[in-house]
């Protein structure tokens, strides 16, 4: 072991001797931040969260005295247990580091955080007022609290992260140095300039090798190792996220920690394709790893899931048929043909089924394929027209609302698809897949997925089956959850449908 560490020591010194030999390649990307101008997500967020919380968590208290009430349960003092309640609940908050800095402002991928720190209050303060007052009244009504609370404050923190999203597309954003000139490099830099409600600006590439000839990096400065701090200062650095540097990451971190720069540093791990949202750090003798729990959809999640497509199904077949009839009258009114329309999908394990959907397209639309395809929207396998002409006048409307999916009720109710999965794909898309694409067949393709709130008929093929991806190998209930929330605001607004 002390040889081990003793070879580690050398080769250390050996990689900082030949760094101090070389200088760095730096490539100004921005401007930075004027000076003075405010820093996203710093104390004003906070505050404002802390705030719109509590008054959510008093409105979810005060509903939840006079639902007790109705009950027959006067809650004595309702004033003081609903401060109590506002703080026990904010605290755990706190506890639950509710309130951190966050790049991503998005209330309803905190509903599961959230949800879990409401439970541990309730329960908390279910147990103060059973001491304290020796009734379960305060108790009651707190708990009715909290399950309108879960509702309550993601709609809150929703106002409040549009006033921030706002903020930062004004300009306060933190400025970011990439170290890295790789495509990773680059593809970050992509990102992060497409959205700036995320609240960064990138300002610097900088890394020990340059970028490759040719490239969008090809014009750079050369600076040695006493300049490129002065460097960093000069453009205000705030954060340096480490992106497939071709540097020692070992000497960077400790080039950053010498100085007085007083920066932020992130690290973009080597698998970010497949890492997840809950990634666990162990240890081993001082050697951390990061352990990717494995996310599957099988024994008691896949029938719980199953239980619960199918009770969707049959509520929404039943609620929805008076809908579904007038649909099914005004599509025969418009134009001849049938009110359904079938098409052979794929769905789990490669086994094909009839998906159905009401007729949006005149009768006989499939035979006209490859006279439009070169009229196509986009350059993929799929074959997509924004103003296609083969749409009815009432087909319109119901592909602009999705109405036109809700016949798939039928499909998730006989156990062909799930109420949210994958898009199921066509027969010819299948087989211009790569081997590792059949891993989406692994399990049911959904009415609703992260396709269908990421975009709809915007993405691509190579984007939508991404993404497809991405739901297989990160499944979880919340995941779910999140989609269908999603999928409501998405349908009601029309984004991405034609």
């Amino acid at each position: 072991m002390e040889a081990f560490a003793r070879r580690r020591r050398v080769a250390k010194r050996q990689r900082q001797a030949e760094a101090a030999a070389t200088s760095w390649h730096a490539v100004a990307h921005r401007p930075p931040r004027p000076d003075g101008s405010p820093l996203p997500g710093s104390q004003p967020l906070t505050l404002l969260l802390i705030v719109a919380d509590s008054a959510g968590l008093a409105f979810g208290y005060i509903t939840g005295v006079l639902l007790a009430n109705a009950w027959d349960r006067e809650v004595g003092h309702p004033f003081a247990w609903c401060m109590a309640f506002v703080a026990i609940t904010v605290l755990v908050f706190m506890w639950r580091d509710q309130y951190s800095r966050r790049v991503t402002l998005d209330a309803v991928a905190e509903v599961p955080a959230t949800a879990s720190a409401l439970a541990i209050a309730a329960l908390v303060f279910g147990t103060a007022g059973l001491v304290a007052n020796r009734s379960s009244r305060a108790a009651i009504a707190g708990i009715f609290a909290c399950g309108l609370s879960v509702v309550v404050v993601p709609v809150m923190r929703s106002v409040v992260y549009a006033w921030e999203r706002r903020r930062r597309c004004r300009g306060a954003q933190r400025n970011i140095a990439i170290l890295g000139m790789g495509d990773v490099a680059l593809e970050l830099a992509e990102r992060i300039d497409a959205n700036p409600d995320l609240g960064m600006r990138v300002v610097l590439f900088f890394d020990r090798e340059g970028p490759p000839d040719g490239g969008p990096l090809a014009t750079r400065d050369q600076v040695r190792d006493d300049d490129l701090v002065p460097l960093l200062k000069s453009h205000s650095v705030d954060q340096v996220i480490v992106a497939f540097t071709r540097s020692g990451d070992d000497e960077v971190l400790d080039m950053v920690r010498r100085t007085d720069l007083d920066v932020d540093v992130a690290i973009v791990p080597r698998l970010f394709d497949v890492t997840t949202p809950k990634l666990r750090v162990d240890e081993v003798s001082r050697i951390p790893f990061v352990t990717m729990p494995k996310r599957t959809c099988h024994g008691i999640s896949a029938v719980a899931k199953r239980l619960v497509d199918v009770v969707v199904a049959v509520v929404g077949l039943v609620a929805l048929a008076p809908l579904l009839g007038l649909v099914a009258l005004l599509i025969r009114l418009d134009s001849p043909g049938p009110v359904l329309f079938r098409q052979r999908r794929v769905g789990r394990g490669g086994t094909t089924f009839d998906m159905l959907k009401f007729r949006t397209m005149c009768d006989g639309a499939e035979s006209l394929v490859d006279d439009l395809r070169g009229l196509s929207d986009v350059d993929s396998i799929l074959f997509k027209m924004r103003r296609d002409p083969r749409v009815t006048r009432v087909g319109r409307h119901l592909r602009r609302f999705s109405i036109d999916e809700l016949p798939q009720l039928w499909n998730v109710l006989v156990g062909q698809m799930s109420v949210v999965g994958p898009r199921p794909p066509l027969p010819s898309e299948v087989a211009e897949y790569p081997v590792w694409f059949h891993k989406r067949q692994s399990v049911r393709p959904g009415i609703t997925g992260l396709w269908q709130v990421r975009g709809r008929s915007d993405l691509d093929f190579d984007e939508s089956t991404r993404l497809d991806l991405y739901y297989v190998e990160h499944w979880s209930p919340w995941l779910d959850v999140e989609i269908a929330l999603r999928t409501v605001g998405v349908v009601l607004f029309g984004r991405g449908a034609y």
